[in-house]
């Protein structure tokens, strides 16, 4: 006989919000879903072992760098009267930290396309064809936009965070030039 083996995925449990927003909610709609059970099964992999994963990492950068920064400000001690010499707190590794943090949400972008191409059989590669067109397909808002019109509610979050994709995609480049 076969033992039976449990991997374990994730670090943190289903009361994490990241974890119950992409795995356990996700699924639930899935079950609902009128796709193919290879489809839904499909997307319920990138989500487990590829997106959750990633947001996590960025969810878990986020509070590093937010925890290190507040310690640092509650220890700053202002120089005295007639000091020659300051120490500014600094955040040790910010630059590559934040660099991490692009990385794994440009990654997440990029995979979150995965997950869209199966559900509309689309053919998106790269994490900023969100929001800029790759001639001769149109960006995913951009198709979202024209295809589901009749259905406002799908696309106005793709239509809200438009700026903030662009923003990010803008950083991300920034840092590989840096």
């Amino acid at each position: 006989m076969v033992p039976f083996v449990v991997a374990k995925k994730l670090d943190q449990g289903v009361n994490d919000p990241i974890v119950a927003r992409l795995t356990l909610q996700n699924f639930e709609i899935l079950q609902k879903c009128a796709i193919p059970k290879t489809t839904a099964e499909s997307i319920q992999s990138l989500y487990l072992s590829e997106l959750t994963p990633k947001l996590l990492r960025c969810s878990q950068i986020a509070e590093t760098l937010r925890t290190e920064t507040e310690k640092l400000a509650a220890s700053y001690k202002p120089p005295g009267r007639g000091a020659t010499s300051v120490t500014l707190p600094q955040v040790m590794q910010l630059e590559e930290e934040c660099r991490n943090y692009l990385y794994e949400a440009k990654n997440f972008l990029r995979d979150l396309l995965k997950v869209f191409n199966l559900l509309f059989g689309t053919s998106f590669e790269e994490g900023g064809e969100w929001t800029l067109a790759k001639k001769p397909r149109p960006s995913v808002i951009g198709y979202a936009e024209a295809n589901f019109q009749k259905q406002p509610d799908h696309i106005r979050y793709l239509q809200q965070v438009r700026r903030n994709l662009r923003q990010d995609a803008q950083r991300r480049r920034a840092s590989r030039r840096a």
